[in-house]
């Protein structure tokens, strides 16, 4: 068990790059994912990168209805997106005003 090489989109190979160096599984992470793994992955919509996007998304199924959308592209373009966050431990959605919006970007990116 050497390093695992990864071959593909950029993007994706140093997301997954950085998830293995953290520790995490991410064999295991995708295949208990549905809408991700091999054998649900028709329950699950890829919406690949395009230049007019500039982000990629797969939306994977809930398992109490609805979807949850796993998104990657340039964080202003992500961030310009978003209406809510969740801080801290209570995992509710806050609003996310561009006030808010800047902080992060420029606290959580550019710094």
């Amino acid at each position: 068990g050497g390093k695992p090489v990864f071959k593909g989109n950029p993007t994706e190979c140093a997301l997954l790059e950085l998830a293995s160096g953290l520790g995490a599984d991410w064999r295991s992470l995708r295949d208990s994912t549905p809408g991700r793994s091999e054998a649900t992955s028709g329950d699950g919509h890829p919406f690949m990168f395009s230049s007019a996007r500039k982000l990629m998304s797969w939306a994977v199924p809930k398992s109490g209805g609805g979807f949850r959308v796993y998104v990657k592209g340039a964080a202003e373009i992500v961030l310009a997106r978003c209406v809510s966050e969740i801080k801290g431990e209570s995992l509710k959605p806050e609003p996310l005003d561009e006030k808010r919006r800047t902080d992060v970007y420029i606290n959580g990116v550019v710094k």
